[in-house]
């Protein structure tokens, strides 16, 4: 590459640089941890090591129940999440289940058919767990005997694909009151979040020329996970922020509260800095932990809204 050419790429992207920070004023930069994990996922640690198709997670809510061949149709007043994680022989598939806010569970099952589908039971992962549950409601391990009409490699292929949901049936709702698609985790995908926030994502889209970004970050145990939000040019009182849960498109119910405190605007900077606490978790994730609310967020069930006098059921959204 010649001179005059090296210096007009690296012109370009100091001018790249400049015009996508803009937005964003009074950015923090990489903390420690992050920086740490960045480096150790692009180096081959122990997240890029144990590669795809070990790992799996499904986020589990009533909206993604099939009724009559809809989605939608059941709002829960809870929620919940599944891990599962194949050894490294693979013979043997562990796994946990947590719900929050949950009444009187029947059974909890896998289920084989796609999004949109009911499909047959292909094994029992939950008992009966009777009154209000929160937390862990069951652990265990699958092997080839625990799974009906295939072997486990079999099933862990389909969970792969798509194939797979957890389905957890209560008295209230015999059929299913908490589904959720298992889908693998992306080696490194546990620990740091950010969505960018804007008025076209609101359901209906607003016309602002206000934009943002909310960053969270967990640690290994998910204890005091911490949030940072940047705002750049709201012009009217920001009335509070919250996390929602539903996918993209749709509007949900408030789960957690990020600041409850009028800001007088216009305003840009850091609106919030603060760290996550489970005991502020409302809604239909009352009485649960912040592992189900990082599957949400991993599985893009959940969004951040920013509500302001000029827009009070939200100027600024992002899913992620």
């Amino acid at each position: 590459m010649n001179n005059s050419l090296s210096k007009f790429f690296m012109a370009s992207l100091v001018a790249l640089a400049v015009i996508s920070c803009q937005s964003i004023p009074e950015e923090a930069p990489i903390s420690q941890d992050m920086a740490e994990e960045i480096a150790e996922n692009s180096n081959g640690g122990e997240n890029a090591r144990r590669g795809f198709g070990t790992e799996f997670g499904a986020f589990l809510i009533g909206s993604e129940e099939v009724i009559n061949g809809e989605t939608g149709v059941l709002v829960s007043p809870g929620a919940g999440s599944s891990s599962f994680s194949l050894s490294p022989d693979g013979k043997s598939l562990n796994y946990e289940i947590r719900v929050a806010n949950t009444t009187d569970i029947l059974f909890g099952h896998l289920h084989l058919a796609p999004a949109g589908q009911n499909g047959d039971i292909v094994a029992t992962i939950v008992g009966i767990n009777d009154g209000l549950n929160n937390g862990v409601i069951a652990t265990g391990v699958l092997r080839d005997e625990d799974v009906v009409g295939r072997t486990l490699s079999q099933l862990v292929d389909e969970m792969t694909e798509g194939k797979v949901y957890v389905n957890i049936h209560t008295a209230v709702n015999p059929s299913g009151e908490l589904r959720g698609q298992v889908s693998v985790k992306r080696p490194g995908s546990e620990r740091n979040f950010a969505v960018q926030l804007s008025g076209a994502n609101e359901v209906p889209k607003v016309m602002t020329d206000a934009s943002g970004l909310a960053k969270f970050q967990f640690n290994e145990s998910d204890t005091n996970p911490t949030f940072q939000i940047n705002i750049d040019g709201i012009d009217s009182d920001i009335l509070f922020s919250h996390i929602h849960l539903a996918e993209a498109g749709v509007n949900g119910g408030v789960v957690y509260t990020l600041r409850g405190d009028r800001v007088t605007g216009p305003f840009s900077g850091v609106y919030a800095k603060d760290e996550l606490l489970a005991s502020m978790l409302s809604g239909q994730l009352k009485g649960g932990d912040l592992v189900i609310l990082k599957e949400a967020f991993r599985t893009g069930y959940a969004y951040v809204n920013i509500h302001s006098a000029d827009f009070p059921n939200g100027e600024l959204r992002g899913n992620f």
